[in-house]
């Protein structure tokens, strides 16, 4: 993955978010057919296309998924719009940016050919190498929703040392009820 251009990072931002939202399902679900519908479309397509489609809506925004009975990768997405929601993104995005400076670890500084590796915690041998402007634009436009969290490992540990990068390892969370939760805060959990 390299990208050059702002739409090239556009669109390679909307290929990690896809990857994280894959990697957030069931390991059950086995997703072979590689389709994706991006709702409120329900026609599956290519993940080429379904990234040209993320790439274009509005940011930021917070993307779900789920996997259909078809084996089709179900994406749904909500921009944040809201005054709150842009407060919250903006701490997202500072969290974000400095877990990397200090996953990147001392020595290492910004530039093209640094990268991060994404990987599926539920799906062995499944990863991505993003450079790491890709992935800042990916932090930029896209939010996590509260069903995905990261385990990171710094560049120098022993499970980053095999390449040198940083590593994002994507974990799935258990769904929530949100009628179990404070009305204020149940928007951020659908």
């Amino acid at each position: 993955m390299s990208a050059n251009r702002p739409q090239d990072n556009a669109l390679l931002a909307a290929q990690v978010e896809l990857f994280v939202l894959r990697a957030s399902t069931p390991p059950s679900a086995p997703l072979k057919n590689g389709l994706i519908a991006v709702a409120p479309v329900t026609v599956p397509v290519t993940g080429e296309r379904a990234a040209e489609i993320l790439a274009r809506m509005p940011k930021p925004i917070r993307c779900t998924a789920h996997a259909t009975e078809m084996d089709v990768l179900w994406v749904e997405c909500v921009q944040l719009t809201s005054a709150e929601e842009g407060k919250l993104h903006a701490i997202y995005v500072t969290v974000m940016e400095e877990q990397l400076l200090a996953a990147r670890g001392p020595s290492k500084s910004t530039g093209l050919d640094n990268r991060v590796v994404v990987r599926s915690a539920g799906r062995p041998r499944e990863e991505l190498f993003v450079p790491e402007n890709v992935f800042v634009r990916w932090c930029q436009d896209y939010q996590l929703p509260p069903s995905i969290t990261f385990g990171v490992w710094p560049a120098t540990s022993a499970r980053g040392a095999e390449r040198g990068h940083p590593i994002y390892e994507v974990h799935r969370i258990e769904p929530v009820d949100p009628e179990s939760l404070p009305p204020e805060v149940r928007s951020r959990f659908r």
